[in-house]
């Protein structure tokens, strides 16, 4: 004996995944949009570590090694640095 009707469940089941897959898509393609934020974050961290380099070297030419000179402007900088280093950890994480 059935325990219930078979084409209600078929249509109950078919709209159920339906709404899965709406809510599916919806985290995928929230996932993806984090994921291209953190790119552009990382490719914006870059082009500023080779400022902050140029930066570096301009207050101090005979400093090649790329160390920070004892400068409020180098603490500064590095305050930043440390900033959107914290900041891409964080997406990174939101990312996983």
């Amino acid at each position: 004996m059935p325990f219930g009707d078979i084409e209600g469940d078929k249509i109950f089941f078919a709209r159920l995944d339906g709404q899965l897959n709406k809510v599916n898509k919806f985290y995928k393609d929230k996932e993806q949009e984090y994921l291209d934020v953190g790119e552009k974050i990382k490719d914006q961290l870059i082009k500023l570590e080779k400022i902050k380099k140029a930066l570096i070297d301009k207050q101090d030419p005979m400093n090649q090694d790329g160390e920070d000179a004892d400068s409020s402007t180098s603490y500064i900088i590095r305050g930043w640095w440390n900033i959107f280093c914290h900041l891409l950890g964080l997406i990174a994480l939101q990312g996983s």
